[in-house]
């Protein structure tokens, strides 16, 4: 399983801290960044990392099962995330799974100063099931969060009721990817 664009391992870590740390295990965990600081401190979490642009991921033709791409597409200019994921289908044998914010989710804040944390694509259902993926939406509403996906309250008073609100809302926008705060997307390859 290799985990593209994956920072400071923060998929990888939500993943062992949940159901599935058993099936974790049954797979070789490899970690491909492009920005060294977070590879350095998520070395841990993987079996291996791999320092490179993932634009060109150097990676054999159907050399892994498992590729996730989590909060990653915006990060990389349109026509390059096209031909990743057109190559992806190449070296995936089994499953790939994408998570991206719904159309250009703006960035201000930059983490740790990184510049590869800028957003510079938009992204949307219909691009993604066309490139063959099955689209759903997940984090609730768009409409209810703002930067970096926390709530968009101005008032510590209404954050539960935006918190409840997101909540509530994952009900219908898993079946409307139009109205969620992020698109979740699925390529099980046919063997």
């Amino acid at each position: 399983m290799v985990d593209f664009g994956c920072g400071l391992g923060a998929t990888i870590r939500s993943l062992r801290n949940r159901d599935y740390k058993q099936k974790l295990l049954h797979y070789y965990l490899v970690g491909m960044d492009i920005y060294l600081p977070y590879l350095k401190q998520a070395k841990s979490l993987f079996d291996d990392v791999i320092l490179c642009d993932i634009k060109h991921p150097p990676l054999r033709s159907h050399s892994i099962g498992v590729a996730l791409l989590v909060d990653v597409l915006e990060h990389i200019d349109k026509p390059s995330a096209v031909r990743l994921i057109k190559v992806l289908n190449g070296i995936v044998k089994d499953t790939i799974i994408i998570v991206t914010p719904l159309g250009l989710s703006k960035k201000v804040y930059l983490e740790d100063n990184n510049p590869y944390q800028a957003h510079i694509s938009s992204w949307f259902p219909l691009e993604l099931i066309s490139l063959g993926y099955k689209v759903n939406g997940i984090g609730g509403l768009r409409v209810l969060r703002g930067e970096r996906g926390l709530p968009r309250t101005y008032s510590a008073s209404l954050l539960p009721l935006n918190i409840f609100l997101v909540l509530l809302s994952q009900i219908f926008t898993y079946k409307l990817p139009y109205a969620a705060y992020h698109l979740f997307c699925i390529k099980e390859k046919e063997h």
